[in-house]
């Protein structure tokens, strides 16, 4: 089967960090997994800000390791994990980007979650 993303609608125009944006949704699905998007689009054709919505688990079936596992039934509860990603300053020279200090940054690894990496 093909994957597919369609254009759904056109949703109409809002700023984005002060900028004139043309705001588009659209769907894929990508392997029998569904995904919803919304895009910003200034005049000039860059993306200012993206959302993407996508169920916890289409099929509704638990992941082995996960907490609900062991749940009577055996199905995890319905939930959508909704991500927003905003861009700007674009053509900034990345170089002139200071590095973090070691404190300030952290592997996933080191994160406290039911499901390592």
């Amino acid at each position: 089967m093909e994957d597919d993303l369609v254009l759904e609608r056109l949703l109409g125009v809002e700023d984005v960090r002060g900028v004139a944006t043309t705001v588009y949704a659209a769907s894929a699905d990508v392997k029998d997994y569904p995904f919803g998007f919304r895009a910003w689009i200034d005049d000039d054709g860059l993306m200012r800000r993206l959302e993407v919505s996508t169920p916890e688990n289409p099929r509704g079936l638990p992941s082995p390791g996960s907490p609900l596992w062991s749940v009577p039934g055996g199905r995890q509860p319905e939930a959508t994990i909704f991500t927003r990603f905003d861009f700007s300053d674009f053509g900034t020279d990345v170089r002139s980007l200071a590095k973090p200090r070691s404190d300030e940054v952290r592997s996933a690894t080191d994160l406290d979650l039911p499901n390592k990496f």
